[in-house]
Formats: structure tokens, sequence, C-alpha cells
């Protein structure tokens, strides 16, 4: 078996194991951070290749993971939270569950604006369904 696909075979060994906790999960990232989702990668990609874990917001709120990204003179510093993949993130109504929309509301730290945020999040989301669905 080569590297890639043993690699490939443990990463959904600990996304998809019952019972494996996010703090798990993480130490995994971590280690291969390869699979830590970065959806907003600007033109230069991951500045000085770098991914830091457990970034301090103030004294109330730690994320999983963060990193920055460049576009020339436009920078993004981006805050990567884990959540459970077998949370429940939208009602049948295709509404917001309250839960996700009070991680969303968390994320209003240093002037990052909660509606933007969450209209990034749930655009993010949707796309992701949608590409889902194209692959069944």
């Amino acid at each position: 078996m080569k590297l890639e696909e043993k690699l490939l075979e443990q990463y959904f060994d600990v996304i998809e194991k019952n019972g494996n906790t996010e703090n798990q999960i993480q130490e995994f990232l971590e280690e291969n951070t390869i699979f830590i989702p970065m959806p907003f990668l600007l033109n230069h990609y991951l500045h000085m290749n770098c991914v830091i874990s457990k970034f301090k917001l103030g004294n109330e709120f730690v994320t999983d993971f963060s990193y920055l990204t460049k576009s020339s003179d436009y920078w993004e510093f981006v805050l990567v939270e884990l959540e459970d993949a077998k949370k429940k993130i939208f009602t049948n109504d295709k509404e917001i569950i309250c839960t996700f929309k009070r991680k969303v509301e968390e994320m209003q730290v240093n002037g990052i604006n909660k509606d933007l945020a969450k209209h990034a999040l749930v655009d993010y989301l949707k796309d992701i369904i949608e590409r889902l669905g194209d692959i069944q």
C-alpha cells in the first residue's frame, strides 16, 4: 500500500470512527495538515505553510485552527472550528439550527461581522452540499 493510500485510510478511520473526540481528530489534523479544510485560500495560498493550532482570541475563545492567506496586498486571517459531522446544522425546513447559530455568533470577536460570517458559512455549506449531490 502506498503512503498516500495509507494516510487517506487513516484519515477516514479517524473521521468516521464513532467515539473519536474532537481532540483526537484535531491531533490527527495537526500531524497531517493537508486534511485541514481551507476553503478561503487566496492567490498566494497558505502563508509560510503555517497552520496555527488552538489560537486564543482573548480570554473567552480558542479556535481549533487558524491560518493566514493573501492575495497581493489583501490578507485574510481564517479561523477554523471543528464540529462533529453528525451534528445537525439544518432543520427539515432548511433553517439553521440554534446551536450552529450560536457558533456563528461566537465568531463575532475583534470586529468580525456576524452577518457576514454567517452568510459566508452558509454559502460555503451550501456549496459543499451541492458538490456532494453531484458526486452521488
